[in-house]
C-alpha cells in the first residue's frame, strides 16, 4: 500500500549516560559507544535476494532495514566526508545522515525475527584510509554487538517471540554467491559476537534467540522523534541516453545525438560546477562507463535509465517466468539474454546505483518491485501520469518518483524555449516538489539558455537529487 507522509520522523537512541547499564548487561567498555537507530521500511544491501534463499521470504515480506549511526564524542576527529566516502561506504546506506556504521536486513514473519546481511562498511573497509584505522577500529570495535543490541530492541517492540541469525556457515554458503568472503570474519561476526551478547540455541544452521529468555540482556533503546523538515524541492534530471531513444523512428537524429553527447555532458557539469547545483543523471547503462567518472567527480547523483533504452512489453506471465528462472540458478540475467531484461544487465555495468529512471516512462512488466529490490533498487522515477501522483511514495518497499515534465515538447517544436521556461517557472512556482527532466539529445534547444535557467530555480527552492529525495522518504517513514 501506499503510505501516507508522517510528521514526524522516529529513531532510537542510547546515549553515553547509558555506558554503566550496559556494563552492567554484560558488554564490554570498548564495546559500547552512543549511537542512534533507525528503524527504515527498506531492503538492505542484497536483503531481499539473501532473504529468498535463506528465510522464504517474498517481496510482500515486512522488511526492515535497521541502520545505526554513531553519535557523540565518538565522531570528534573523523571527518564528516568519510562517513561519506564512496571506497569506505561501499554500500552507501547513510541515507544523507552522518555518522553511519552499520546495517542489517530484518524480515518479520509472524512472532519470528529474522536477521540477515550484517555489515559495516566502515570498519571493515577502513585500511583503504590508514590514517583513520586506528581511530575507527577502536571507537566502533563493538559496532555489531550494538546493532545486535538494536536487533533485540526491534524485536522486543515488534512483538517478536524470537530472533533468527545466521550461522556463518549458512551466511556464507549465501553471502558467497555475490562476493569473495573470508571465513574468519564470519565466524566472528555470525558465530562468536552472535553467542557473546545473547543466549541463543543452534537449530538448522540458525542461531535462535528467545527474547523472554535474553530480554534481560537488551539496553532498551530511548524512542524519540523529530519534525519532518518541509523544504521545497527542485530536482533537475538528465537523461543521458545519446541516440538510444531515437534510433528506430529518426536515425540521422540519432547518429548526430551520439556524436555530440559527451560535448553536451560536460557543458551541463560545467554550468552545474559554477552555480553549486546537484543534479541527477539517469544514464543508458551501455554509455556509463565513458561518463561516470566526469559526473561522479562533480558530485552528482547517478541513475540507470535502463541499459540500452529498450522498452519492449512482454507479458506479465513471461515476466514472471524470466525472473523466477534467474532465481532458481542463482544469478542475475546476462547481457546475452533478450533485451526484455534491462535490470539484470544494467547490474553488469554497475552494483552500487540505486535509482532506476523509465526509458519513455512505459512502464513494462519487469518493473516490480519485486524485480527492483531483487536487484537492489531503492527508488523508481517516470512520468507522473504512468505513476498517477505529483509526489514521491513509498510502495512495497521502494520510492516512485514523478517527474512532470520534460524538454520534448521543445524537440517537437510544439512551443518555443521562451514559452517553455514560464511554463517550466510556474509549475515550479505552485508546487513544493517537482522534478523534470533534460535530455542530452535535445539540448540543442535548452543548453544557451541554462545557466540562466538554474539561476532562476535557485529563487524559487532547494535543487535536490533523486537520490536525497528517497532516501527523505524512506527516514520519513521509519517506524
Amino acid at each position: 500500500m501506499t503510505l501516507p507522509a508522517p510528521q514526524f520522523r522516529c529513531y532510537r537512541e542510547i546515549d553515553e549516560a547509558r555506558r554503566p547499564e550496559a556494563l552492567a548487561k554484560g558488554y564490554r567498555h570498548r564495546h559500547f559507544f552512543p549511537h542512534q537507530t533507525r528503524y527504515v521500511p527498506k531492503w538492505g544491501p542484497d536483503g531481499f535476494r539473501l532473504a529468498m534463499r535463506m528465510c522464504g521470504a517474498g517481496t510482500a515480506a515486512e522488511a526492515w532495514e535497521i541502520v545505526l549511526y554513531a553519535t557523540g564524542d565518538t565522531l570528534t576527529g573523523l571527518p564528516p566526508e568519510l562517513f561519506f566516502d564512496d571506497e569506505i561506504v561501499w554500500h552507501q546506506q547513510q541515507l544523507g545522515l552522518p555518522g553511519q556504521i552499520a546495517t542489517a536486513t530484518l524480515v518479520v514473519d509472524r512472532s519470528r525475527l529474522f536477521a540477515i546481511g550484517h555489515v559495516s562498511d566502515l570498519v571493515q573497509r577502513i585500511s583503504r584510509r590508514r590514517q583513520y584505522k586506528t581511530h575507527v577500529e577502536k571507537r566502533f570495535a563493538g559496532w555489531h554487538h550494538m546493532l545486535l543490541n538494536a536487533i533485540g530492541n526491534f524485536a522486543v517492540e515488534f512483538g517478536c517471540s524470537e530472533v533468527l541469525i545466521p550461522t556463518s556457515d549458512l551466511a556464507i554458503q549465501n553471502t558467497a554467491l555475490f562476493a569473495s568472503v573470508g571465513r574468519e570474519l564470519f565466524e566472528r561476526i555470525y558465530d562468536r559476537n552472535v553467542r557473546s551478547v545473547f543466549a541463543v540455541d543452534c537449530h538448522d544452521r540458525w542461531w535462535v534467540m528467545n527474547l523472554a529468555r535474553n530480554r534481560s540482556r537488551i539496553i532498551v533503546a530511548t524512542r524519540k522523534g523529530e519534525p519532518v523538515a518541509r523544504i521545497k524541492r527542485i530536482c533537475v534530471c538528465h537523461d543521458i541516453e545519446g541516440g538510444s531513444g531515437s534510433r528506430d523512428v529518426e536515425p540521422d537524429f540519432a547518429r548526430h545525438a551520439d556524436r555530440v553527447s559527451a560535448r553536451t555532458v560536460s557543458a551541463m557539469l560545467e554550468v552545474e560546477d559554477r552555480l553549486g547545483i546537484s543534479a541527477t543523471y539517469n544514464v543508458v547503462g551501455r554509455m556509463l562507463p565513458s561518463v561516470k567518472a566526469a559526473i561522479e567527480r562533480h558530485g552528482h547523483c547517478i541513475a540507470f535509465h535502463s541499459y540500452d533504452h529498450q522498452t519492449e512489453r512482454r507479458s506479465a506471465r513471461a515476466a514472471l517466468r524470466a525472473w523466477a528462472a534467474a532465481w532458481l540458478v542463482g544469478r542475475p540475467t546476462q547481457p546475452e539474454e533478450p533485451a526484455f531484461y534491462q535490470l539484470a544487465r544494467c547490474r553488469t555495468v554497475d552494483y552500487r546505483l540505486k535509482g532506476y529512471r523509465v526509458p519513455k516512462s512505459q512502464m513494462t512488466p519487469e518493473l516490480t518491485p519485486a524485480n527492483l529490490c531483487y536487484h537492489n533498487f531503492e527508488w523508481l522515477a517516470s512520468s507522473r501520469r504512468s505513476l498517477g501522483t505529483t509526489r514521491p511514495f513509498l510502495k512495497e518497499r521502494l520510492v516512485y518518483i514523478p517527474v512532470h515534465f520534460d524538454d520534448w515538447p521543445l524537440h517537437r517544436r510544439r512551443m518555443d524555449y521562451r514559452k517553455w521556461e514560464g511554463q517550466v517557472l510556474a509549475k515550479i512556482a505552485a508546487a513544493e516538489f517537482v522534478a523534470f527532466g533534460l535530455h542530452d539529445c535535445y539540448a540543442v534547444h535548452w543548453m544557451p539558455f541554462y545557466e540562466r535557467l538554474l539561476r532562476k530555480l535557485l529563487d524559487l527552492g532547494v535543487c535536490s537529487t533523486l537520490d536525497a529525495v528517497s532516501a527523505s522518504v524512506f527516514l520519513d517513514h521509519a517506524a
